[in-house]
């Protein structure tokens, strides 16, 4: 009874805290936690006036106030400018890691730039003004990314919440162009692309067999100028492959092959 009345005790509290935060999400609050990337909190009175900010680990003193978010330092919101203008522009979200990296300005938590903290940073609305609370329910947060774009009952925001680091137009060309690089082709799409692939390898676009290089190329056979391919230049090539994608990829081993940007199993 006793463990009845606990786990009713704390589904009850859960309840009560999901109602506070998505009551002060739709007045355009902060409710709780850290910041992301260039963004700061600072503590506001009943009228909305700025009082002050708020460093790391303060908290408000009267429950009169409220805490919003804001533009943080100038230099981090102009890399967060400069990511969303190079993606725009065509870039890699490898690439423009990549580039950060290279000119020596550290993320958010001062840890080197990866793809997905650059791709996390593409997709978080509070760069657009807008406040965005989701209510977890066991889910890592990359699950509820697939939320962000429909209703739910998870899901509380409230726009033009603080002033927007990026503006509208370009913000609107960057989520377009993550969706349409997101998207996953049906069953009928693949079946497509495999017939176009069988028609440009149909029997009469085949090399002449005369052309093939024999098959039995151990020494003493085969023509005297045939390559003997061996385990060492086997992987003297692949490593060639590894290292000429590395430049625009984030290149990872991944049980037979690599993994390309987490995304492309080759």
């Amino acid at each position: 009874v006793k463990r009845a009345m606990a786990a009713e005790f704390s589904l009850e509290k859960a309840r009560v805290v999901r109602s506070s935060h998505s009551r002060l999400v739709r007045q355009g609050f902060w409710p709780s936690g850290s910041v992301p990337f260039a963004m700061k909190r600072v503590l506001v009175d009943g009228a909305g006036n700025i009082l002050r900010t708020l460093e790391p680990g303060d908290h408000k003193a009267l429950s009169s106030q409220r805490v919003k978010m804001a533009p943080g330092d100038p230099a981090q919101v102009a890399v967060v400018r400069r990511i969303f203008e190079e993606y725009a522009a065509g870039a890699s979200v490898a690439a423009i890691a990549t580039s950060l990296v290279a000119d020596g300005i550290p993320s958010s938590r001062g840890t080197v730039w990866t793809p997905g903290t650059v791709s996390f940073v593409l997709q978080n609305e509070a760069y657009a003004g807008t406040v965005v609370y989701h209510y977890r329910n066991g889910e890592s947060r990359s699950d509820l990314l697939n939320l962000r774009d429909g209703p739910s009952e998870r899901v509380f925001r409230c726009e033009n919440a603080h002033p927007a680091i990026i503006e509208p137009s370009l913000w609107t060309r960057v989520q377009d162009a993550i969706r349409a690089a997101s998207n996953r082709r049906s069953d009928a799409m693949l079946l497509e692309e495999l017939r176009a692939a069988r028609l440009r390898w149909r029997k009469g676009q085949r090399v002449p067999k005369e052309t093939v290089a024999p098959t039995n190329l151990r020494r003493g056979y085969g023509k005297p100028d045939a390559e003997i391919i061996t385990p060492r230049k086997v992987a003297e090539a692949t490593s060639a492959i590894v290292e000429s994608l590395r430049p625009e990829w984030l290149v990872t081993s991944f049980e037979d092959g690599y993994l390309l940007d987490h995304l492309l199993h080759v």
